[in-house]
């Protein structure tokens, strides 16, 4: 179980929603089943890490499909399931799946609380990185927090030296810690989000190439679109570049269809609104406009017990 939860976690980003959602849908019973049992204490112990981190994968692939209160849900037990283990580690990566399912509600508040409860839960923890990036940075953006934007990033930069440079990409629900492409792709969010875009161009290169390397879609998409967004806000905007990325974006994410990447192709389309005139981003609204919504296989994701 162990080792098809980190399958399922790394293939997060490669794979469609659905696939993932059908490959785990049977461990959801065998778990709730396990448990209802009885095992050694050690045993326990990894039965509970093993069960929080199902949850909250599955509610990582619920916000994929747009469903936000499964994803709710979903997360709110996986860090109940941690917090009954006593599992300190395990709670932080909990809570930092909180504070992304609360994002991308638009709930920037409950983002906050929940990384910053993450960060207090696991002041050991390699999940430090992550909530600092991902759950801190992001939400204080869209709370118009520059201060804080600043000193989240600088923190997890800081942690970040402390890890080999030459890490791999990680994935985004990684038990481990947040790699270098993950970290400056957030730092660039997170940026471009309080309207600013010194330093973005060159954290978003750098995720980009990684990103592709690895074969990751969902963040080959994401970057993208910051991307162009940057190309946007630049001195002398590019649209014809900002378009041609966007189209690559949504081309790329054609077939998962990720809520994640749906949000911010609408962002992106808000900031070109003073060159809507432009054919090229024309193409990218029709795009979006064409792009079904993967709220339609919501269905398949096992019910909470």
């Amino acid at each position: 179980m162990e080792n098809e939860l980190r399958e399922a976690i790394a293939d997060n980003e490669r794979l469609t929603p659905g696939i993932l959602v059908g490959r785990l849908r049977p461990l959801r019973p065998y778990v709730d089943q396990l448990m209802a049992g009885r095992q050694h204490p050690p045993q326990r112990a990894r039965l509970y890490a093993v069960a929080a981190h199902l949850s909250g994968l599955l509610g990582a692939l619920a916000l994929d499909l747009g469903a936000f209160g499964v994803a709710h849900a979903y997360a709110a037990e996986a860090f109940d399931l941690a917090e009954a283990a006593e599992q300190p580690d395990v709670q932080a990566w909990a809570r930092a799946t909180q504070s992304l399912v609360a994002f991308y509600a638009g709930e920037y508040h409950d983002a906050l609380a929940y990384a910053q409860d993450g960060l207090r839960r696991g002041s050991a923890s390699g999940h430090r990185i992550r909530l600092a990036i991902n759950g801190l940075a992001r939400a204080l953006a869209h709370l118009g927090d520059r201060y804080g934007v600043d000193r989240a990033v600088d923190d997890a930069f800081t942690m970040l030296s402390n890890y080999p440079a030459d890490s791999p990409v990680s994935a985004s629900l990684t038990l481990g810690p947040y790699c270098p492409a993950r970290t400056a792709a957030n730092a660039a969010t997170a940026y471009l989000a309080l309207g600013l875009t010194a330093g973005v161009t060159d954290h978003l290169t750098v995720a980009i190439t990684a990103f592709d390397a690895a074969g990751m879609a969902g963040p080959r998409a994401l970057s993208r679109l910051d991307l162009a967004t940057a190309h946007l806000h630049a001195s002398r905007p590019d649209p014809d570049q900002a378009a041609t990325l966007a189209v690559e974006a949504l081309t790329l994410t054609s077939e998962q269809r990720f809520e994640s990447v749906h949000q911010r192709a609408r962002q992106f389309l808000a900031a070109a609104r003073p060159f809507a005139r432009h054919p090229r981003l024309r193409q990218v609204a029709d795009l979006l406009a064409d792009r079904p919504r993967a709220g339609v296989i919501r269905a398949a994701l096992p019910s909470l017990s």
